[in-house]
């Protein structure tokens, strides 16, 4: 399987976000290896203006890298292929759309509603793209956590959830005697809607959960995730997680 977590999917829309957190133009192009250019516009690149600056090598190299765009790729390139060996010509584009899913592995998105690095939106459009596919991806949103809350903030104070759930996916994903299903852990399949206050201008959120999981019942033919085990104690203090967090940029 494959997941992400915290992800910027669409890496053409994230620039501008890059450049906000200090990553300026030639930068990101060095990082993906994009074409050098003029640095010009670096102070002043914003949503209105990169599209109009960005040469068609940058977009490429962007769109190169960008798993929104590696999926759509596939799409169009698994339809021409389905076409191409198709000698009766009678399967039309959603039934080769339909048989995407067969080479996708499965798939989980993970992202916090909070994260100021990577705007909670990529996994939404993602999340979309592939319900539009009809790819099968389950997801999962942690209400209020930040873009390194997952490993940093939380595992902290003794909050594994995200290492929890990470574990018993894995457990569901292989097949592990009494793991337990995606439901019972809280997450969500793309094309379902969880309760949630949280919504996004530009598409409903999929997948936001509340920040707990169904109890696990231990199984005699499983390991379970033992969140009393002594390496997964707080480490730090309550108070200085939260002081952390005013100076966290992220």
């Amino acid at each position: 399987g494959f997941i992400t977590t915290s992800s910027p999917h669409n890496l053409v829309t994230m620039r501008s976000v890059f450049h906000r957190h200090g990553l300026s133009a030639s930068v990101q192009r060095s990082i993906f290896g994009g074409i050098s250019g003029s640095d010009d516009y670096d102070d002043d690149l914003n949503d209105d203006t990169i599209k109009s600056v960005a040469t068609s090598d940058d977009m490429d190299v962007f769109e190169a890298w960008s798993p929104y765009h590696l999926v759509k790729k596939c799409q169009s390139e698994y339809i021409t292929l389905i076409s191409d060996g198709n000698t009766n010509r009678n399967n039309n584009d959603y039934e080769s759309i339909d048989q995407l899913k067969d080479i996708f592995p499965k798939l989980c998105v993970i992202h916090g509603t909070a994260d100021k690095t990577v705007p909670v939106e990529e996994a939404i459009e993602f999340l979309s793209l592939l319900s539009n596919l009809q790819i099968p991806a389950l997801s999962k949103m942690y209400p209020g956590w930040s873009h390194t809350d997952p490993i940093l903030e939380k595992p902290m104070l003794g909050n594994h959830l995200y290492h929890r759930d990470i574990y018993e996916l894995v457990r569901l994903w292989t097949g592990g005697s009494g793991a337990v299903s995606d439901e019972g852990l809280g997450f969500c399949n793309g094309n379902i809607e969880c309760n949630s206050e949280h919504k996004s201008e530009n598409a409903e959120i999929i997948g936001i959960v509340d920040d707990s999981t169904k109890a696990v019942e231990d199984d005699l033919n499983r390991i379970p995730f033992d969140e009393t085990h002594s390496i997964l104690r707080p480490i730090c203090p309550t108070t200085l997680v939260e002081i952390a967090r005013v100076c966290n940029p992220f």
